[in-house]
């Protein structure tokens, strides 16, 4: 058999997401090679199947089917055939006369008698397109996948026109400059995100660009002109935002590859200090390769205390002067932990004699148990009288082992002891600050401090993690029954 493939794309559906007539045609070329079929001719037609007699290319190809040119059409669906009754007649006439004896699409033949009742009902409802919409979606996106166009919208830095995606050169140079400055491996991505809102870089809404998304876009090929799809990494035919050479630096200092020790800073302080006026964290930066510098980055445009610069001897001084201050009234601390050791073991032998009255009782009622089971053996007791007994004991035994189970744990002499550490550590906090190495220094930080608020180079207010927190706040006050009042022997 010799085959014509017809491809049609209705003007009517120019700004609809269907199947282009290269993609039609791609299509129908790799299935006809796949199934060893002869191509005499290929039809392209751009024209609308509603009316009959408005399709000239259509009305030629099935001139030249009467002529003996060809028996067969390749079609990617029926409804690229026809959408009208005259039009699906003339096919139908040519079939039944033997002039066309096979349409094909790539999911199905029509080649017999009961075929072409089946294509008359595909031809019935050729206008219910919708139904064959997803279809069609895809293999559209593949072909303009596979011709290097971007099938969807556009990512930050693009936007899309006529199917194909541009540089927005209003947001372009803010990616640019993404890519240049964690290339050089001085930022985190949080700290650029911040940078670029200084410099003007919003979100649609007016908002900040968040972090996840700039994650997003440094690993991102689409910058440096090629892109993603299903997986798999094509190449683009837009022009990219940068260059393959800043793309790969990038990536190799997000997979740790790359990382030079002269441009890889740790400040000490960093993460530990806010501002108190606009609640931003305080960033570092290294000058001279040797100083730190610590300042607000006034990310909200609502203070000016990011003028002020304090470099690292300025913090240490502040965290030290405050570890200092950390217990004021030590005489109250060691009131407070002695008696909370002496009512925590007082606590212990009331637990004890507790328990091992529960312990006794429980251990009863196993023996009456026992001596029911014996008794109910010895035929002393009826099935009834066994079962009455024996539930009412178990029931004691039940609410018994509860009450055990419900007893708090007890606090131990070495729990104990390590509260006693705990307190000498928190009275030399300032000595352990000041005198130990930056090692020492991060770890005491890491378990104590959870931020510090800072206001004209002084601090604000203190915050620190449990349980110095706790004994932070009872310091302030030199009420007895204040500092007991946050301890108790069950913590």
């Amino acid at each position: 058999m010799k085959y014509f493939i017809y491809c049609r794309k209705s003007s009517e559906e120019d700004n609809k997401q269907v199947q282009s007539l290269d993609t039609q045609e791609r299509i129908l070329v790799d299935f006809a090679t796949t199934k060893g079929l002869k191509i005499v001719d290929i039809f392209r037609e751009s024209k609308s199947a509603k009316d009959a007699g408005t399709r000239e290319i259509f009305g030629v190809m099935l001139s030249k089917i009467t002529k003996g040119d060809a028996d067969g059409i390749l079609v990617s669906h029926t409804d690229r055939l026809a959408r009208n009754y005259n039009d699906a007649g003339d096919l139908l006439n040519l079939m039944s006369k033997g002039l066309l004896k096979e349409i094909a699409t790539p999911y199905r033949a029509f080649n017999s008698v009961q075929d072409y009742l089946y294509m008359g009902f595909d031809f019935v409802f050729a206008t219910h397109y919708s139904a064959q919409l997803g279809v069609k979606v895809k293999e559209g996106i593949d072909s303009k996948v596979l011709k290097g166009e971007y099938p969807t919208h556009a990512p930050l830095g693009y936007f899309n026109k006529e199917g194909k995606i541009y540089i927005d050169e209003t947001k372009a140079p803010y990616i640019r400059r993404l890519f240049e400055l964690y290339s050089h491996n001085q930022y985190s991505i949080k700290e650029i995100g911040n940078i670029l809102y200084k410099e003007g870089l919003r979100t649609k809404g007016g908002n900040k660009v968040v972090t996840a998304v700039l994650h997003r876009a440094l690993i991102n090929p689409i910058y440096r002109g090629d892109f993603m799809w299903n997986g798999k990494l094509y190449e683009g035919i837009h022009e990219g935002i940068i260059s393959r050479e800043l793309f790969e630096a990038v990536q190799g200092v997000l997979e740790g590859k790359n990382r030079a020790k002269n441009n890889t800073f740790n400040f000490l302080y960093r993460g530990y200090l806010t501002c108190a006026v606009c609640g931003c964290k305080l960033t570092a930066t290294k000058k001279k390769q040797k100083y730190d510098y610590y300042y607000c980055t006034n990310g909200k445009n609502l203070c000016n205390q990011h003028k002020d610069y304090m470099d690292s001897d300025d913090i240490k001084g502040l965290i030290s002067n405050n570890f200092a201050n950390f217990i004021i009234n030590k005489e109250m601390c060691d009131l407070s932990l002695e008696q909370y050791k002496q009512d925590v073991r007082k606590n212990n032998n009331y637990q004890d004699s507790t328990r091992n009255l529960l312990q006794n009782q429980l251990a009863k009622i196993e023996e009456k148990l026992d001596k029911l089971v014996d008794m109910n053996l010895e035929g002393l007791l009826t099935k009834e009288k066994y079962t009455e007994k024996q539930n009412k004991l178990l029931t004691e035994k039940g609410l018994i082992q509860e009450q055990l189970k419900k007893l708090p744990n007890q606090i131990t002499e070495n729990t104990l002891e390590l509260l006693e550490k705990f307190k000498e550590r928190c009275y030399h906090l300032q000595n352990l600050f000041d005198e130990g190495n930056e090692d020492v220094k991060s770890d005491l930080l890491k378990s104590a401090l959870w931020n510090l608020s800072i206001k004209d180079k002084q601090i604000a207010t203190a915050q620190y993690k449990l349980p110095y927190q706790e004994l932070a706040n009872a310091s302030k006050s030199n009420d007895f029954d204040t500092w007991r009042g946050r301890r108790d022997s069950n913590p």
